[in-house]
């Protein structure tokens, strides 16, 4: 820029062919003519031609010519411009003759011509001008809702004003809209800092993202206008077109995918706002068939994904979640944390390629919030402390993947070269050939010749294919050994090499959810860690896991007949409540005392009974009992875990009762006479069947398989280390013992296994009244027939069950009431007949 008389005169490139602009060294008085384009009008337009005419009468004649070929005037403020072209090629003057023909089919009486000429050259600059900064020019207009069209009556010699505004609508006008739009996000998202509600750190991220691309967009614009402006070839509109495709497809990606992610954020819930946007950007990543659009998503999705990166750091380090302006998917409401629904939206629009991430958030964060509940933040801190920043672990990582992945053909390339001087049309070929399709960049020489042949004819062609054999691509290691210097290598080499490391395919969404998924699990397991070693140090949750097996599961053979043993005698035997909650509770009591170190560990266990609806000889099912505890023990042992571990202790009780209950028939109760023999045999016989099948039953439930559950148990927690393994190994061991006591959802062989326990209490029944010669052979032979289906049918119920799912316990079982299956005695059945 020349300042004369204190006025600007703003320096441009001459037309064509008005003469030779030569070298520019300055890359400022492009940029000055490209971004200051507004400015350029005022400054322009307050130039007078008279005032330049006697500036340069004023000056010597040697300064004349200069200023002749370097200022140019305001030819966009003349409203009669029309620059015919010094041509005589009859396309050259085609308005001219276009005017003219219709004017004379007309007859003259429609207005024709007045349509205003520029030099293509002008055209050009005035395009890319508008791909920089949209504003309405001599030729373009911008309205007030954002559209960008050419004005009516303006054209060049050599094309009609309808066909050069088609030409310009379908190509600069369109993406002049997409800049404007994709700016106005930009401007809107920086001016939200002002206002009430302020917008999302990760849209702040975005936006700045988003401004890198358009910025790499812009450099293109200039350096081809650079060109342009040399003149050193020949540059029409349709060459600049075909020059521009390859930006215009990277920004018609780049702005359908802004229009998916992107909502209204002064409306819309942060954390909806930010799933959204990284959803739709870490699934351009995963699907992403050419690499160009790989890289421009990858880039996008790393830069926006930081704030929340940042967010883990700090909540993972210090236990504070930085979240102030809503966004994260962990909200935290005083002492509470409420994780978003976040799946629900990702499912809705089907993204779920980021739920394993999130996943992983939130089952790492678990341990980190009883920690800060527990005030063992220090010593988080002090093992954090060790690690480096989240964001720069996680560029350094991954760069560290990608390099792996560089090509190596350039070394077989120069080989090839050393071997055989270049052909330089062989060259072009080849070049040509790599810019048109993506290459898999390795030699075909180490795979077979057929697999290569079929990958790059077929698979490279379709997108779907390529996403399917992507498992199958090689790692390339790469031959350099040397690491980059530092972070700011890495972030540079992750923002503008991408495309060097082969993106057509490769697995980058898998490198990139690998390093993210491995590094948010390091950090976790650094609370998992310290939460372990207090539940298991400081509030003993081994030993309150042991007292529970030892009772529920009636391990403990020495305590818990202290309790179930008097439930018999004082509650079950009149059909009465005589075993109140009180003296249950005093009994719980003496049993929790005997456990090792129950005193020490505050252990409650207390009983409640509900009154049944219809009374029968066992109150079992009535009674729930309850072990409490305080936080953080609550969160192993749950309310969900004591109802299971109750309804295990009832079924288990109900076989201790049946068992109980046949060992009380004593020979002794009943005398024998000669009227009553052949009754007391079939009563004989049905308490020694029933009392080995129900001792076949305990040693199965009670003693064979449990045991050996336990013992997974014991070894799974060993191994565990987090917070969730503690919890996922206990409540899978509840869930086996739930379907080895046949206490799973619609088990049929449940049904059968407590008939045959309930004939016990009715056997003695029968015992009794035989004891008071009040047994009528009716109701002998009546429970005799019941035994013998019950005994059958579970029988072929066990059979049934191994041949569906075959389990060697349960296969044991199967065979030991096989071998014990009753048969009709004949003899004793016509002996009894009245």
């Amino acid at each position: 820029m020349i300042s004369l008389t204190n006025e600007s005169i703003v320096l441009s490139d001459l037309e064509e062919g008005e003469g030779d602009v030569g070298e520019i060294e300055d890359d400022s008085i492009l940029s000055h003519s490209v971004f200051s384009r507004n400015e350029s009008f005022v400054e322009r337009s307050s130039i007078e031609r008279q005032t330049v005419n006697k500036f340069v009468d004023d000056r010597q004649p040697d300064y004349e010519s200069s200023l002749k070929q370097n200022i140019q005037f305001d030819w966009w403020n003349d409203e009669t411009l029309r620059i015919e072209p010094d041509s005589s090629h009859p396309y050259a003057r085609l308005v001219t003759h276009w005017e003219e023909l219709e004017n004379k089919h007309t007859h003259g009486l429609l207005p024709v011509g007045g349509t205003l000429l520029m030099t293509e050259y002008k055209v050009v600059r005035e395009a890319l001008w508008m791909l920089q900064q949209p504003t309405s020019t001599f030729l373009f207009y911008v309205s007030d809702g954002g559209q960008v069209g050419v004005k009516p009556n303006i054209s060049i010699p050599s094309l009609t004003p309808e066909s050069l505004a088609q030409l310009l609508n379908e190509s600069f006008c369109k993406y002049s809209e997409i800049i404007l739009s994709l700016r106005n996000f930009i401007d809107d998202v920086n001016s939200g800092e002002i206002e009430d509600k302020r917008p999302p750190h990760t849209y702040q991220a975005y936006s700045a993202a988003l401004q890198c691309q358009l910025n790499v967009f812009w450099q293109s614009i200039c350096k081809l206008e650079k060109k342009i402006m040399i003149q050193e070839s020949t540059n029409t509109l349709i060459s600049v077109i075909e020059e521009l495709r390859p930006e215009f497809e990277k920004l018609d990606f780049l702005f359908s995918l802004h229009k998916m992610s992107v909502c209204d954020w002064r409306t819309a819930q942060g954390w909806f706002a930010c799933v959204k946007l990284l959803g739709h950007l870490y699934s351009a990543v995963c699907t992403s068939w050419k690499k160009e659009f790989t890289s421009i998503s990858l880039e996008l999705f790393i830069k926006s994904f930081r704030v929340y990166i940042q967010m883990i750091d700090s909540w993972f380090a210090e236990g504070k979640l930085l979240d102030d302006r809503s966004e994260f998917i962990v909200a935290r409401y005083d002492e509470d944390l409420k994780i978003v629904a976040y799946n629900d939206v990702l499912k809705e629009m089907r993204k779920t390629e980021i739920s394993s991430i999130f996943n992983t958030i939130i089952n790492s964060s678990t341990d980190l919030e009883c920690i800060r509940r527990l005030d063992e933040i220090t010593a988080l801190k002090t093992e954090v402390g060790k690690k480096h920043d989240l964001f720069n672990e996680f560029l350094i990582k991954v760069g560290d993947r990608f390099r792996k992945f560089k090509s190596e053909a350039n070394n077989a390339l120069e080989a090839e070269n050393k071997q055989s001087p270049p052909n330089i049309e062989t060259t072009i070929e080849n070049n040509k050939k790599s810019e048109s399709k993506p290459s898999l960049n390795f030699p075909a020489k180490e795979v077979d010749q057929m697999f290569y042949d079929l990958v790059t004819s077929k698979i490279l062609e379709s997108p779907w294919l390529l996403a399917a054999f992507k498992e199958y691509y090689p790692e390339r290691k790469s031959n350099s050994e040397e690491r980059l210097e530092n972070i700011d290598s890495y972030r540079n080499f992750i923002e503008t090499q991408t495309e060097d490391v082969t993106l057509c395919t490769l697995p980058v969404h898998h490198i990139v959810e690998d390093v993210l998924v491995s590094l948010i699990t390091e950090r976790g397991s650094i609370a998992s860690k310290i939460m372990v070693e207090v539940l298991m140090d400081r509030y003993k949750l081994h030993q309150h896991l042991s007292i529970l097996l030892g009772f529920f599961t009636l391990e403990s053979s020495h305590i818990v007949p202290i309790f179930y043993n008097a439930l018999f005698t004082k509650s079950l035997v009149n059909n009465s409540i005589e075993a109140t909650e009180n003296s249950l509770n005093i009994l719980l009591d003496e049993c929790v005392e005997c456990f090792p170190g129950a005193e020490s560990m505050n252990v409650q266990l207390s009983v409640t009974i509900e009154e049944p609806d219809s009374w029968s000889d066992t109150i079992i099912d009535s009674i729930e009992i309850d072990y409490k505890v305080d936080w953080p023990l609550t969160l192993v042992i749950t309310k969900e875990t004591m109802k299971t571990y109750n309804s295990i202790f009832k079924f288990l009780v109900h076989i201790k009762w049946a068992l109980h209950s046949l060992h009380k028939l004593r020979f002794a109760d009943i005398k024998e006479t000669e009227e009553n023999f052949t009754r007391l045999r079939l009563l004989y016989k049905l308490r020694l069947f029933l009392t080995h099948c129900v001792s076949t039953l305990h040693y199965y439930f009670l003693s064979f398989t449990p045991t050996h559950l336990r013992t997974k148990f014991e070894e799974s927690l060993s191994r565990s280390h987090t917070l969730n393994n503690i919890i996922t190994a206990h409540e899978n061991y509840l869930e086996k013992l739930k379907v080895h006591c046949l206490l799973n959802k619609g088990n049929v062989l449940l049904k059968a296994v407590k008939q045959l326990l309930f004939m016990s209490s009715d056997l003695n029944k029968l015992w009794h009244k035989e004891s008071t010669s009040e047994l009528k052979f009716e109701e002998i032979s009546e429970l005799e027939e019941q035994y013998i289906r019950s005994h059958n049918v579970l029988n072929l119920l066990l059979k049934n069950a191994v041949e569906l799912h075959p389990n060697p316990a349960l296969q044991l079982l199967s065979m030991d009431i096989e071998s014990c299956l009753p048969v009709w005695d004949n003899e004793i059945q016509d002996d009894l007949m009245p």
